[in-house]
């Protein structure tokens, strides 16, 4: 949260290490030590190593939903649709949240397979209004999921700023930030991502966010220099961004 995910990442593998040779641990808690070690590697742009750490992590708990779906993210973010498909349907097979079933539904899209990603659609707008009903648990990851896909932004928008009433974190600020970009508000755009950064935040996603809102207010020079930092720490931070960040960086001679 203080922009220093190395560092962060550097005692997170001490506190793995001394997990590992406490020999009273369950593998279900160790597992979660890999597992968080390779979100902060993918994070950092460091694949292989990440991929390593969840493998680790499913060596110790075959079962675990969340490292099957950490698996899925790094595999939608490197574009290998096929990996992701095989990861996600085995997540989804023990716990379908909605951030699995988007990926999915991204992977399903990519192939060109549009039916089974309109399945993955409508299965997602049930999971939402179960979910509304009992208290909105998803509201940031649906306001983000509906920015990205260019779909219902009266409605993530709306999402976005009720999160900000629940939870002021960063991610909160940034979520709100994206929707705002999409729906034009690029004044309450860049006031949200301007609190999201004020750490000097690392994320490449913050920074991929930042360097966008950029663009669209003719900032040419912030916006180059927020994607190229997004691409230098992590060239995989979401699926299909990087390639859009390099698409702008182009236009704007980056």
């Amino acid at each position: 949260m203080n922009g220093q995910p190395a560092a962060a990442l550097t005692q997170l593998e001490r506190a793995r290490d001394a997990a590992a040779n406490n020999f009273d641990i369950p593998c279900e808690n160790l597992a979660w030590f890999c597992m968080r070690v390779g979100d902060l590697q993918a994070a950092l742009g460091r694949v292989q190593p990440a991929e390593q750490s969840y493998h680790e992590a499913l060596t110790l708990f075959p079962n675990d939903q969340r490292t099957l779906t950490a698996l899925t993210r790094l595999s939608a973010a490197r574009g290998d649709w096929e990996a992701t498909l095989f990861w996600g349907r085995k997540a989804a097979n023990i716990v379908p949240t909605p951030e699995v079933v988007a990926l999915l539904g991204d992977a399903y899209r990519a192939q060109g397979k549009t039916q089974e990603a309109e399945a993955q659609v409508a299965l997602l707008e049930t999971m939402h209004h179960l979910d509304k009903a009992q208290g909105g648990a998803y509201d940031r990851q649906r306001a983000l999921y509906l920015a990205d896909h260019d779909r219902g932004l009266d409605e993530a928008l709306q999402l976005a700023r009720k999160e900000l009433t629940v939870r002021h974190d960063i991610y909160a600020y940034d979520t709100l930030a994206w929707v705002c970009c999409k729906k034009g508000l690029y004044a309450e755009a860049q006031k949200a991502i301007d609190v999201a950064l004020a750490r000097n935040q690392k994320d490449a996603k913050l920074l991929y966010h930042a360097g966008m809102i950029a663009a669209k207010r003719g900032d040419k020079t912030k916006a180059k220099q927020y994607l190229t930092q997004a691409l230098a720490i992590n060239a995989y931070f979401l699926p299909l961004a990087p390639t859009q960040a390099r698409s702008v960086l182009t236009a704007l001679g980056g």
